[in-house]
Order: C-alpha cells, then structure tokens, then sequence
C-alpha cells in the first residue's frame, strides 16, 4: 500500500525493490544498535548506505562485479552551480533507492574537486570502474513537465534491466523530490516509484518520520557527500576578511546575505569571466531587494536585543551583497552604510563563462563557490529566481531554513526554493 491506497505491483517494481530489501535487513540492527532512535530516521538510512557505498568500492578494486550510478558532466551543459548540485543531490538519492554505488565524473569546467572534496562517500573513485562495464545514459535536463515522470520511470527501468552503470547527467532536483516526497507529487503515480526513500527511511524502527521537506533533504545529501575545499575555504576566509569579519568571531557573526541574479550579458573584463545567460532581475529591482534585507536586518536587530546575544552580534548586522552585477553592489551600498560586498571576486558561471586566461576561469570557479559557502553562512537570505539561491539557503549552516525568502516574497519565510520553483515545473 502506498499514498493511502492498494496498488498491484508490476515484476519490474519487484525486481527493483528486491536488492534495496536485502540491504537494509543486513544495515538496520547495527545502525540501531550503534546511534540509538534519537538520530533522524533518513540519518541512519544514509549513514547505513555510506557503510554499503564503501564496502562496494572495495569489492570493485578486488575485481569484484558492482552496480554503479554515475553522475556524468564532461562538457559545458550541466547546468550553474546551484543546478549542478541539485543534479548531484538527485543522483545520490536514485543510487540510495536502487542499492547502486555513486560515484561522480565532473570535469567541466574544472574537476568538481577543486571546490567540493567527499566527505563519508569516496564519489571521486571513477578510475577504479572496469573498462567492460556496460552503461546506459538518461539525461533529465530543463525538461518539460510531459516528459519529467517519464524521464523519472526510465532511470528505474535502466535499473531494472540490470545495465552495470547508469550514467545520469541532470540539472534539477525533483528527482529527489520524488522520491522523498508523496504529496509534492499527488496520489496518482505510485508507478514510478514515487515515495521510495521515505519509505525506507521508515524501516529504521521506531521510525515513524513526516515527509521532510526538499530543503531538508538536500542539505543531508550536500553533507553527505560534500565539504568545501580548502581552496574555496581559504577564498571564503579571506571574502570575509575584506569585509570586516573576524575570523575568530566569525561563528558568531550575524548578517543578511542578499544574492542577486541579474543575467543578460556580461563583459569580459578583469574581474568577470564574461557569459550571456537569460536575463531574471534588473537594477529596477534593486528597492525591492534593498527593502526586504533591510527588515530582514531589522527583525534580526530586535531578535538579538531580546535574547542578549552577544556583542560580536549586535548591535552591528551587516547586509552582504552577492551578485553577477557590480552595478547593483554599488549601488545597493549607497543606499545604506550597512551594506557592504567582496570586490575582489572573480564573477564566473559554471556552464557559459569561456575565455583564454586559464587562471582567470581557475579562480572565478574557486570564487564562484566561495560565494556560494559565504552566503551559506548567512543569518538570513534574501534570494532571487536562482537556484543559486536556493542551494545556499539549502545548505546553511544554520540548522533550520527558516530566515529565507525571495525578495519579491519577502514576507514569506522559511520558502523552499526547490518545492517551490520544481513542483510548480515539473509535474
């Protein structure tokens, strides 16, 4: 039974759930036995398929024959960076429903680990992958709502064809969304496997876990996989410095972190890498956004008065400034003295950002995703129509999304962006 109602189960969905059964009944008592019911339910799950992931991996050096699911991009479409860890994120989570080992090969623009290195999964082990494996492609890229639960069904049939890697090159999230979420989708397509991992998740007795929201769910994959380089660690240290932050209060610091999204053309010039991408904001917008963080900043003014935090916090909450335009920085910081942004950094795009100064594109992807770690580290984010935005709200390193909004809907907090934008998209 599945969203509340009977469904027959075709042989396909039973030789799929096969595998994933096996390993659970094998991971679940020792899991319990070492973390205890106080740990979330979708935790255990992952850190039980974390212990499978590295045994698989050495059983594949020893000549051992594995299932594999790559995450494939090898050439300029994958997406920016906020889609293409989306597409990561969404990856992971097909390879945890179907028991197969996830690995990554990202090489463009650069090695992914350049900016991202693992964390409990060794993804970067591509080498070790027998030359004879055969492999199957999917790609789920911007596409249609038609085709998205199509799309979604094939990478289980590919599974179920018993193919030795599933190559997948995809730039959205609601993959994942699918597979965690029941009522983002609707009752009707139990079909294609909508559901699984909350399921699963659920077998961690006495689990009994709420649907988490997609927000929730690709920040445990992003710390599953993924910490920061020490290359975007160090740029990140020294964007804070630039601005005044003091590395040893940093951990302390409050601030509202406001990214902006203009797109249109960019010019190559010392400090942009330049690309053409479709226009989302304009300099128009910059009340709407100026206005938002400001009562951002000023709820925040109050909340810390109220609680006496301390004065590494208060009374001083900056607004830092993250954006593809240098205009609408300079300008959003001659409104107000407590605005400020990095003017060091090198402005770059992942997918549409081409040119011959091979150090020039090196550390615009090294600060593209220091940016990035910066405004994870935000007390409250003011977005935009960006999944740039939303990946860094996502994976904030305060615990809860709940000081987030589009500038445009900045009277909405705790928005998540993926549920949000990719439910209304894709299905």
């Amino acid at each position: 039974m599945l969203n509340g109602r009977e469904s027959v189960l075709p042989l396909s969905v039973l030789i799929f759930f096969l595998p994933f059964f096996a390993f659970y009944d094998n991971s679940v008592p020792e899991l319990l036995r070492l973390h205890g019911s106080e740990v979330s339910c979708e935790k255990n799950m992952l850190e039980a398929y974390s212990n499978y992931h590295a045994r698989g991996l050495e059983f594949m050096r020893s000549g051992g024959e594995v299932k594999l699911l790559v995450y494939d991009c090898h050439d300029s479409n994958c997406g920016g960076a906020g889609n293409r860890l989306a597409g990561m994120i969404s990856a992971f989570y097909v390879a945890v429903a179907t028991n197969r080992i996830f690995l990554v090969n990202h090489t463009s623009p650069f090695p992914l680990e350049d900016t991202l290195v693992p964390q409990t999964i060794q993804w970067n082990s591509t080498r070790f992958v027998p030359q004879n494996y055969r492999s199957r492609t999917i790609k789920l890229m911007d596409v249609t709502s038609a085709d998205s639960l199509s799309l979604f069904s094939s990478i289980f049939d590919a599974h179920g064809s018993g193919i030795d890697i599933i190559r997948l090159k995809i730039n959205v999230y609601y993959v994942a969304m699918a597979l965690w979420s029941p009522r983002l989708i609707g009752p009707d397509d139990t079909e294609h496997f909508i559901g699984t991992l909350l399921n699963k998740s659920r077998t961690f007795s006495p689990c009994s876990v709420s649907e988490p929201r997609a927000s929730h769910t690709f920040r445990r994959g992003f710390e599953t996989l993924f910490r920061f380089s020490p290359e975007v660690l160090n740029r990140t240290t020294e964007m804070f410095q630039e601005i005044g932050f003091q590395q040893t209060a940093l951990e302390e610091r409050s601030f509202v972190g406001v990214h902006v999204r203009i797109g249109g053309r960019l010019k190559t010039s010392d400090q942009v890498v330049g690309w053409e991408d479709p226009k989302r904001h304009s300099l128009a917008d910059l009340k709407a956004f100026y206005e938002c963080a400001r009562s951002k900043r000023f709820n925040m003014l109050k909340r810390d008065t109220l609680y006496n935090s301390s004065a590494a916090v208060s009374p001083h909450v900056p607004v830092v400034v993250f954006s593809d335009n240098v205009e609408f920085k300079q300008e959003m910081e001659r409104l107000d003295s407590n605005v400020t942004f990095v003017r060091t950094t090198t402005l770059f795009h992942a997918d549409r950002s081409h040119g011959l100064d091979a150090r020039a594109l090196k550390r615009g992807n090294v600060d593209a995703i220091a940016e990035m770690a910066a405004l994870s580290r935000a007390s409250c984010i003011v977005g935009s129509d960006s999944s740039f935005s939303g990946a860094a709200a996502a994976i904030s390193v305060q615990q809860t999304p709940e000081c987030f909004c589009l500038f445009h809907k900045c009277n909405i907090e705790n928005y998540d962006f993926f549920e949000a934008t990719e439910t209304k998209t894709w299905f």
